[in-house]
């Protein structure tokens, strides 16, 4: 049996974990882009989200965000905010169209009558 000096290993080790964390960042890209309402104002606080997992984000007073996807263009982003309408755009074309309008939804008010 061969003993080697623990020193020695340590640095191979090291650069074992670190090669596939240095191939994910190559292969991500990052979205950037902003959130407003109907009226062209931003919405801090709006949420972004790949769908179908639960890496996201939230917008900035502003309504900035930045948001890490794969590179390959597969992933769809989803923006939210409460009381407006959800939208989904391909992460491919979200670059593209970095502003995103969100519409409020429609109000579910009742008419009542008064006799």
């Amino acid at each position: 049996m061969v003993k080697l000096p623990v020193a020695s290993a340590l640095p191979a080790v090291a650069n074992l974990e670190m090669a596939p964390a240095a191939a994910t960042a190559a292969r991500t890209v990052l979205v950037h882009g902003r959130i407003l309402n109907e009226k062209g104002l931003p919405l801090a606080g709006a949420t972004v989200l790949r769908k179908g997992t639960a890496q996201g984000t939230s917008t900035d007073a502003q309504g900035n965000y930045t948001l890490r996807v794969p590179a390959d263009g597969q992933a769809t982003l989803q923006y939210g905010y409460g009381g407006y309408t959800e939208q989904e755009v391909a992460a491919s074309q979200a670059n593209a169209a970095s502003t995103v309008t969100l519409q409020p939804k429609a109000s579910k008010r009742r008419h009542w009558l008064f006799f």
